[in-house]
């Protein structure tokens, strides 16, 4: 069993890794470039037919149920798999990180 699998459990998935996403923006409220940095991984991924519905926004100052955003300590943030890019991304630094994640099986489902 491939441990990046998507299991899909009612409305929710739940990774083999342990991770809430393979993908999450990590936002406030009062962030000036959270917003921009959403919509550069959204386009970035776009470009490879991966959809919105595939990436979380996660407000750090809410929480999330997993406990993700406790690492979490500047914003805006990137996961993308087990990579965390803190600040807005470098094209080419996402450009990998995208290339990584899609070499992988998480989100075929």
């Amino acid at each position: 069993m491939n441990l990046e699998t998507i299991r899909t459990t009612g409305n929710d998935a739940d990774l083999f890794c342990d991770k809430c996403r393979c993908i999450v923006v990590y936002n406030t409220s009062h962030c000036p470039f959270c917003d921009a940095a959403y919509d550069m991984v959204v386009d970035m991924f776009q470009q490879y037919g991966i959809t919105e519905d595939k990436i979380s926004k996660i407000d750090v100052e809410e929480g999330c149920e997993c406990n993700c955003t406790e690492s979490i300590h500047a914003v805006p943030a990137i996961r993308i798999c087990n990579e965390v890019i803190v600040g807005m991304p470098d094209k080419d630094h996402l450009h990998d990180a995208v290339i990584r994640i899609l070499m992988k099986d998480c989100l075929q489902a």
